[in-house]
């Protein structure tokens, strides 16, 4: 056989080198995509399971609603969640803002009184799985527990759904000490929306998520959800930066399925 030309080498050595790229590049997306659908399985199994315990918590709350609404000190029209944060405040071991879940459920009588109606709180609060929590992520979590179950379920009108929007935002308001709900404020809510299954939680990892810890995570999630990397916790939150985050909740936990969905603007 004659030898190859030059061209030639050039041509087979370019076409060589083109087939296995492709093959690397291919061997790439799949891989990606197995795991993207991995990551996306598993928090699809953790909303799920958090969606059948709600139901299951509902169907407890119907049987209890007396005791219930006397035992949890919150006003649906107020809003104010003072109480139930003056009720977790003193009980905090680990810091100043942060108690284990240990001190919460031997010390808190809230909490354990909860626990005594068969409510499965303890196995959607913690997702993290440090056994350590935040105070005011306790409070919204225990105060929209009880706002939604504690309510027949709503049909999502925009105006229910404006109202909703409203009752939280004074949730916020009412556990600020001078009454202005800040980035922290929104951090913490979005925190407890994780773990109801109203947003979408983090697969949180071992202990960090992308070398952020939970409350670093909480931040750093409402300050891109809002498009400005440079806002500080003390930053304040007016109601219309506040629909940012509001309008990729999914309410379902208190409002009937096609409630589901964006606010009305």
């Amino acid at each position: 056989p004659e030898p190859e030309s030059r061209r030639e080498r050039i041509y087979n050595f370019c076409l060589k080198y083109f087939v296995l790229s492709t093959w690397i590049i291919g061997a790439g997306c799949f891989l990606f995509g197995c795991f993207a659908w991995y990551k996306m399985k598993r928090q699809l199994k953790y909303v799920r399971g958090t969606q059948r315990s709600i139901r299951f918590m509902r169907k407890t709350y119907d049987k209890n609603m007396g005791t219930l609404l006397t035992l949890i000190p919150m006003d649906f029209t107020t809003m104010d969640v003072k109480e139930i944060k003056s009720i977790l405040l003193p009980l905090c071991d680990v810091d100043d803002k942060h108690i284990s879940m240990e001190a919460l459920n031997e010390k808190c009588a809230l909490w354990q009184s909860l626990i005594d109606l068969e409510l499965p709180l303890n196995d959607i609060i913690d997702y993290e799985g440090n056994e350590t929590l935040d105070i005011e992520d306790v409070t919204y979590f225990i105060a929209m527990l009880h706002y939604f179950l504690g309510q027949t379920r709503r049909k999502g009108t925009p105006s229910v759904r404006r109202q909703v929007r409203d009752d939280i935002y004074k949730m916020l308001e009412s556990y600020s000490d001078d009454g202005v709900v800040r980035l922290k404020n929104m951090g913490s809510y979005a925190c407890a929306c994780f773990c109801l299954a109203i947003i979408s939680p983090p697969n949180l990892g071992d202990e960090t998520i992308g070398g952020q810890t939970l409350d670093e995570f909480k931040i750093n999630y409402c300050k891109y959800m809002l498009r400005d990397e440079d806002m500080t916790d003390n930053d304040e939150i007016t109601i219309r930066k506040f629909n940012f985050i509001y309008k990729i909740c999914d309410f379902s936990i208190g409002l009937t399925p096609e409630t589901r969905g964006q606010l009305s603007k």
